[in-house]
């Protein structure tokens, strides 16, 4: 053991911090906080915020106990050693609140998707295809009359005799 791991030891959990305990164990390693940072990919501002005093376990987050956990983890502080600080899980309340209770969305069909917003859909839909069928369709047929047909029956149409004269 090191010198600084032998004074760790002297003290008991009650009398040395636990930010004092994960600087004083990173330094025992020789590493320094750009070390740290670079190997948990946690920014230099965090980690001097678990090694300052502010650091109070008591009123941690969840994501913030997470984070020394990691930090005590790469360290090789035993976790029992560093569970010790935190207060026990059934001291710990979640703020976690159902969804529902602050968005009110309405569960209700869209209109469309309804029988009379399809119904109404389908109408329109066959609608605009009668409306352009009546447009593209062609206007130019020729279409009998009910005289003409009765008419070329009953007056026979004589061969042109002018065309059989000719010579």
């Amino acid at each position: 053991m090191t010198q600084v791991d032998n004074a760790a030891a002297e003290k008991t959990i009650e009398t040395i911090q636990l930010h004092e305990l994960l600087r004083q164990t990173r330094e025992s390693q020789h590493l320094t906080l750009e070390m740290a940072s670079s190997q948990l990919n946690m920014s230099l501002d965090q980690l001097n915020f678990l090694e300052s005093g502010d650091l109070d376990p008591l009123n941690l987050t969840p994501f913030e106990r997470g984070y020394v956990r990691n930090y005590a983890a790469m360290l090789e502080i035993p976790s029992e050693k560093v569970e010790s600080y935190f207060p026990s899980n059934t001291e710990v309340v979640s703020d976690l609140h159902s969804v529902q209770r602050y968005y009110s969305y309405d569960d209700q069909k869209p209109f469309f998707a309804r029988a009379i917003g399809r119904l109404l859909i389908y109408t329109l839909g066959l609608a605009v295809i009668a409306a352009i069928l009546w447009l593209v369709w062609p206007e130019s047929t020729s279409t009998l009359t009910a005289e003409e047909p009765a008419q070329q029956l009953l007056t026979p149409q004589l061969p042109n005799t002018s065309e059989s004269n000719a010579p």
